[in-house]
């Protein structure tokens, strides 16, 4: 396991043995309408996230880093939450596989932001808030349904939920409207549909018919189908943003109004990925090898996370020569214009889809 943790002077890159601490420094100037932005990453010191049997962190589906310093992992295998002091040793657990209370069935942690911790149990179709008190005492504050989340955010001061799933129906538009964008108050049942499921695919995607993909064989199948559907989701005070896995283009929704705007970050090692007639037969006839091995020939975006002043981008690319997926971490002004592109070095990891947890005071990567 490998984490990453950032803000705009840091980021902690961590495994389940080692935990390495780096600086993220940003240099911006103003010259008239000008932007001047670099960034620079390197190492500062190394500490141990301490394993024992009693202790240790079976499948890890996300991580914070609390206002105390605190590492708090969530481990879906055993369906609870680790957490490590500021020094990596292992402290206390909270939570164990189940469905009664305090048990989740399968918790994936999103966002952490004034002591509250959100996640969402994917077999009990949930999410939970939880706030954290100094002494570790965890106190649910709210539980709500909600399906498919892929990823999720605390508007904290409005009292709302930013999350992105599957396509699903929006009960205040048309039948047959599928959103993947949404925006609910966490005290009333209220649910804005912010984006439309074909908006995912990019600037030039089309409205879908859901209805007529029943006409179609096997061998016929839609590429939105065929490809994984993992989406990403952030805001700042002017946006929400979402990206798709499979697309580099990041979707920028402005609060006000709505208005939907591409933006389009150039990468000289992204790899687009595409749907061939092999692709789909392998997802087709559920042969996995092949079609992972498929998915190794392309890009796939892990995570979004959204600043004041930056957008950050995280892709992962298959090395043959490592036999591991490596990361890339692309920086962007808030007009679209890359600032930064690099390889994550010293990171690799053996799935694609790496989990990175970004809230408004820290950032944490991890897989």
């Amino acid at each position: 396991m490998s984490v990453f943790f950032l803000d705009k002077k840091s980021i902690l890159k961590a495994d389940t043995k080692t935990l390495n601490i780096a600086l993220f420094i940003f240099i911006g100037l103003f010259f008239s309408y000008q932007y001047v932005f670099s960034v620079e990453i390197k190492s500062k010191k190394q500490f141990y996230l301490e394993q024992r049997p009693e202790f240790i962190i079976g499948i890890p589906r996300g991580l914070v880093v609390t206002r105390l310093g605190e590492i708090i992992v969530c481990d879906v295998k055993e369906g609870n939450f680790k957490i490590f002091t500021s020094r990596g040793y292992a402290d206390k657990k909270f939570g164990k596989k189940g469905y009664g209370p305090d048990e989740f069935s399968s918790p994936w942690l999103h966002d952490y932001i004034n002591n509250k911790i959100i996640f969402s149990d994917t077999g009990t179709k949930k999410v939970y808030i939880y706030e954290i008190s100094k002494a570790q005492t965890w106190k649910k504050r709210k539980e709500i349904i909600a399906v498919s989340v892929t990823d999720l955010k605390l508007l904290d001061e409005e009292r709302k939920l930013l999350y992105c799933s599957f396509p699903l129906p929006c009960l205040k538009e048309k039948k047959g409207s599928n959103y993947v964008l949404f925006l609910r108050s966490i005290d009333k049942k209220d649910i804005d549909c912010l984006l439309p499921f074909h908006s995912q695919f990019g600037s030039n995607s089309r409205p879908i018919d859901f209805g007529k993909l029943k006409k179609f064989s096997p061998a016929q199948l839609p590429d939105f189908i065929v490809l994984p559907q993992w989406k990403f989701c952030d805001f700042d005070s002017k946006y929400y943003y979402l990206v798709w896995t499979g697309n580099l283009e990041i979707i920028r929704i402005k609060r006000e109004t709505g208005r939907i705007v591409f933006l389009k970050p150039s990468s000289s090692t992204y790899i687009k990925p595409k749907v061939n007639g092999k692709l789909r037969q392998a997802y087709f006839e559920r042969r996995s090898r092949d079609y992972r091995n498929i998915l190794r020939k392309m890009s796939w975006v892990i995570k979004l996370f959204v600043d004041n002043n930056f957008i950050g981008v995280i892709y992962s690319n298959y090395d043959e020569s490592l036999s591991r997926w490596v990361f890339y971490l692309e920086i962007l002004l808030k007009n679209g214009q890359v600032t930064f592109e690099g390889k994550l070095k010293g990171f690799s990891s053996d799935n694609y889809l790496a989990y990175f947890i970004t809230t408004k005071q820290k950032n944490c990567f991890m897989d």
